[in-house]
């Protein structure tokens, strides 16, 4: 039997909580449970900017469901705020280096005119704004760090070219001022 374990999080700014300490969502407790399904910053974005995929299992290709999965511009606010927020609260969990290298994995598949443009969209949202601008503030405050430029070239060690890895960063840094 194979077993794997996952972490089902919702957006905190969707979850129903206001407490940014509260970790659960609270319409989902009375049947599931405090911890089953987590909440965090910087998964604003992917409850609007996704789209429905095909997921196929693996052990069995007949098993299939269509399933919202967020796209890059949302997947890189999510991965630069869980880095952003770790950085500023080391309480919350260690940052490594794979998460740095994953923030630049996706920024070097992405284009930045158009994650800028997807972002700008919701800086304003009524139910996502605050949130969005956090985000982006976040992962800015990332991508300006020096060290998380060297984190991201060990995550990779000799695979990618740092120069690529710094140039990917430099690019990212001017997108991300909206």
């Amino acid at each position: 039997m194979y077993r794997e374990k996952i972490d089902l999080l919702a957006p905190h700014g969707l979850s129903g909580t206001a407490s940014r300490t509260k970790r659960g969502v609270p319409a989902l407790q009375s049947a599931h449970g405090k911890l089953t399904v987590g909440n965090a910053l910087g998964l604003e974005l992917a409850a609007f900017n996704r789209s429905k995929l095909p997921i196929t299992d693996f052990a069995d290709a007949r098993l299939s469901a269509g399933i919202f999965v967020a796209e890059i511009p949302a997947l890189i606010l999510a991965k630069g705020s869980k880095v952003g927020e770790r950085l500023r609260e080391p309480r919350k969990g260690l940052v490594r280096d794979k998460d740095l290298g994953d923030l630049w994995r996706l920024m070097a598949v992405a284009d930045p005119a158009e994650t800028r443009r997807v972002i700008a969209e919701f800086l304003d949202h009524a139910e996502v704004g605050a949130d969005v601008r956090q985000s982006v503030e976040w992962t800015a405050g990332v991508l300006r760090d020096p060290a998380s430029v060297e984190r991201a070239k060990l995550a990779f060690d000799t695979f990618v070219d740092p120069v690529e890895i710094d140039r990917t960063f430099v690019l990212w840094r001017d997108a991300l001022r909206v």
